[in-house]
C-alpha cells in the first residue's frame, strides 16, 4: 500500500513538527498565514494555532468519526477524549482517522474531502453494527416476555399512596354495590308491584 500520511503522534511531536503539522492544517482549512504578521513581520503563531485549532473543532467528518470511532470501540478511538479542544486530542484524532482509512480501507493518501467522509461513513456503519451486536447479546426474550418481566418488577416495587387506596376503595365499593343491586332491585321491585295491586284492590272494593 505504501506509505501514508499520517501525522505524529501528538504527545511526540518535537516543534518542528508540530510546526510542520500546524502548516498542513492550514493548508487544508484555508487558513493563510500571512494574516498572522503585523507591519513589522512579526508572527503570531499563537493565533494562528487558535485559529487552525478552532477550524479542526468545527470539522464534521473529523469530530463524528472520533465518536463513531470510540461507540464501535476501534482500538486507535477508544482512549480518545472527547472533542478536540486541544492539539493533542486533535492530532490522535487525525491520526487514528488517517490510521483507519489506511489500513482498513485501503486509502493510500487521506487528503479530500471525499476521503474523510468515506471514513466518516465506515466509521458510523461500524458503530452501528456495534450496537446491534450490544442489543441482540442482552436477551433473547419475547416482546410479550420482555414485557412481562417488566411489569413484574414494576409491581414488586410499587406501593400506592393513601389517597389511590382510598380512591379505588371507593370505586370496589361503587361496584359492589352496583353487582349485588340486580337481584335487590328484582325483589325491591315485585314487592312495590305486589303493593302497588294490593292497594288497587282495596280502592276497588271500597268504592
Amino acid at each position: 500500500m505504501g506509505k501514508t500520511n499520517r501525522p505524529y503522534d501528538g504527545p511526540r511531536m518535537s516543534l518542528g513538527e508540530k510546526e510542520a503539522y500546524l502548516n498542513s492544517q492550514s493548508d487544508r482549512y484555508g487558513i493563510n498565514d500571512s494574516d498572522y504578521y503585523d507591519d513589522e513581520g512579526n508572527a503570531n503563531d499563537k493565533n494562528k494555532s487558535a485559529d487552525i485549532m478552532k477550524a479542526m473543532n468545527n470539522d464534521y467528518d473529523l469530530r463524528s468519526s472520533q465518536q463513531y470511532g470510540k461507540d464501535a470501540g476501534l482500538k486507535g478511538f477508544k482512549d480518545l477524549g472527547n472533542g478536540l479542544g486541544n492539539l493533542h486530542n486533535a492530532v490522535n484524532t487525525h491520526r487514528a482517522v488517517v490510521k483507519h482509512g489506511y489500513e482498513e480501507m485501503g486509502h493510500k493518501n487521506v487528503s479530500s474531502n471525499n476521503d474523510y467522509a468515506n471514513i466518516t461513513n465506515d466509521l458510523f456503519n461500524k458503530s452501528r453494527d456495534k450496537f446491534a451486536e450490544q442489543f441482540d447479546s442482552k436477551d433473547d426474550m419475547s416482546v410479550d416476555s420482555q414485557i412481562e418481566k417488566a411489569n413484574e418488577s414494576f409491581s414488586s416495587d410499587y406501593e400506592p399512596s393513601d389517597r389511590l387506596k382510598e380512591a379505588r376503595e371507593r370505586v370496589q365499593n361503587y361496584e359492589g354495590n352496583k353487582a349485588g343491586s340486580s337481584s335487590d332491585q328484582r325483589s325491591n321491585a315485585a314487592s312495590n308491584y305486589s303493593k302497588y295491586k294490593l292497594a288497587g284492590a282495596m280502592a276497588t272494593k271500597l268504592g
